[in-house]
């Protein structure tokens, strides 16, 4: 990497690499450690860990099948579905973790690609993309719609999403349809896309492909059709307000019909047709969530919450911001 200048100290600062292996390493120590932490929150509140592939086989009941097939029965009087969601698959494109990646994969490369192709420019995608192309890939990032951040994202955070990420080297092709993918024998993939209106194809070729177009309930062959439970058209499973199903089983996370975004990258304030965006987006709308539903006035707020939004409440309650 070529040396890097502090312009607060006007020192050059150089033979600075990047050591992907200890990079690596870090990331898989972090992961151990919160995984870790779960594994002990079972044991300090006496639950049991029942390692297994869990089927409900009837209304009380669940079947939990190991590795080595072997089957535990577990008589219950609720049942809790909590088993979040999979990566959605690309038709056509098999995913082996290696050069043809998913999100998972994608954190586990063991070395920087020199070209990127990332399908689908949400904010997955792009977040991963930004990663990487900061590690020193050149990154595309190919969007069936015209604009990044996917569906549902204001456009203004939009525009202003992709004019940051076109800055630290990203490049897009929106409104691109991709077509397929094909591994050459020297081990690069060619990738076939078109106008998404139709038009003459195109072959961009990467070294490493990142499918990323989202994901989707992991709720098949949980035997929920077998007490009667019907999934929805995208796979989630119906609840009432109090996420209980049509036969009282509660049901957390992903694989409810009764979601909200939780995107840090963007949030829109429908009231004001407003936006806020940034790294602590996610933080400011917890703190005015949590305001609005305990009725807190603008001065309450300035006094206590993080300083964005401090500041935003005191220009609010008296006129003018201390900083702003």
């Amino acid at each position: 990497m070529s040396p890097k200048r502090d312009n607060s100290s006007a020192k050059a600062v150089s033979g600075i690499s990047l050591n992907l292996e200890k990079m690596m390493a870090q990331k898989s120590g972090a992961v151990k450690a919160l995984t870790g932490g779960i594994a002990h929150l079972f044991k300090q509140n006496k639950v049991t860990h029942v390692n297994g592939f869990g089927k409900i086989t009837s209304k009380n009941q669940v079947t939990a099948t190991a590795a080595d097939g072997s089957q535990q029965v577990i008589n219950t009087k609720n049942i809790l579905v909590a088993t979040g969601s999979e990566v959605t698959p690309f038709p056509g494109i098999q995913i082996d973790e290696e050069s043809i990646v998913s999100s998972t994969g994608a954190l586990s490369l063991n070395k920087v690609p020199e070209e990127l192709i990332v399908i689908g420019a949400g904010v997955i995608g792009v977040e991963l993309g930004s990663v990487w192309q900061r590690l020193g890939s050149t990154v595309t990032a190919v969007e069936f719609l015209g604009h990044v951040g996917g569906m549902g994202i204001d456009m203004e955070i939009s525009k202003n999403f992709q004019r940051i990420l076109q800055k630290q080297g990203l490049k897009f092709k929106l409104s691109t349809k991709v077509l397929g993918a094909t591994k050459r024998p020297d081990g690069k993939i060619d990738v076939a896309v078109e106008a998404a209106a139709g038009g003459k194809n195109e072959t961009l070729t990467c070294d490493v492909l990142l499918v990323c177009i989202g994901r989707r309930p992991f709720t098949q062959n949980l035997g929920l059709e077998s007490v009667g439970i019907e999934l929805d058209n995208r796979g989630r499973i119906p609840v009432n307000n109090r996420f209980q199903t049509k036969v009282n089983r509660y049901d957390p996370s992903d694989v409810l019909n009764l979601t909200s975004p939780s995107s840090t990258a963007a949030f829109i304030l429908e009231s004001e047709n407003q936006s806020l965006g940034g790294p602590g987006a996610g933080e400011m709308v917890n703190e005015a969530a949590l305001a609005m539903e305990y009725g807190a006035s603008c001065e309450d707020i300035a006094r206590t919450v993080s300083e964005a939004f401090r500041e935003a409440n005191l220009a609010a309650s008296f006129g003018k911001a201390i900083n702003f």
